[in-house]
């Protein structure tokens, strides 16, 4: 049998597994063969198949500032932010992304006092993860650059885009009253055309929306 080349006994580890638990957490018990002590037994598994554990650091806001970052180490830092006392860790950094989980109901991380936060930082850097902070950056480099932003936002159905979509756009429309009331009033409209009711969303978009919003010199 050959000794793995990558584990050493004692290595903290993942071994992925099936729905409804991506990865279980396990450690490095042997190396030739190569077996996992996992919660209930010990397993030997293809060394391919094993991912490095990180034991410090998750519920990081930003998953790049992970010793090692890969899809369970990933997982594990979103479900230790989202299972949080802290209702802002719906949303999580990685690096310039923002991930975010539906948290199925109305939180109070929103609002003119938590934009006027975002809106003096400088940098996205500085910010802790918001859809605020990615529309504050755009706004920067709107005004540094005199060129057009972009801010994509995708996901499954029931992720939670259009809500989303309706934060940056306040943000951006924040100010104004009668513009941020005219570009969200595009939404009932744009709703109206080829939403269904899925398994996970009674009012799933079946198609993309682009919103354009234009901005003068003051």
């Amino acid at each position: 049998t050959r000794m793995s080349a990558m584990f050493s006994i004692g290595d903290a580890v993942w071994v992925p597994r099936e729905k409804p638990v991506s990865f279980a957490p396990g450690e490095v018990v042997s190396t030739s063969p190569l077996v996992v002590q996992l919660a209930d037994k010990q397993e030997e598994v293809a060394e391919h198949r094993l991912s490095r554990r990180v034991c410090h650091g998750l519920g990081s806001e930003d998953a790049c500032s992970l010793v090692e970052l890969n899809s369970a180490n990933l997982l594990a830092n979103v479900e230790t932010r989202y299972s949080g006392a802290d209702p802002g860790g719906i949303y999580t950094w990685i690096g310039p992304i923002l991930l975010a989980l539906n948290p199925y109901e109305a939180l109070e991380i929103y609002g003119p006092e938590v934009a006027a936060v975002h809106r003096v930082k400088k940098a996205m850097a500085q910010s802790r993860p918001h859809p605020y902070a990615v529309a504050g950056h755009a706004v920067r480099q709107l005004r540094r650059t005199g060129q057009s932003q972009g801010i994509l936002i995708s996901g499954e159905s029931g992720a939670g885009k259009t809500e989303t979509a309706k934060h940056v756009m306040r943000y951006l429309a924040s100010g104004s009253t009668a513009v941020e009331e005219r570009v969200l009033g595009t939404n009932p409209i744009l709703e109206a055309f080829g939403n269904a009711k899925t398994l996970r969303n009674d009012n799933s978009s079946r198609f993309g929306k682009l919103v354009r919003l234009t901005f003068d010199d003051a």
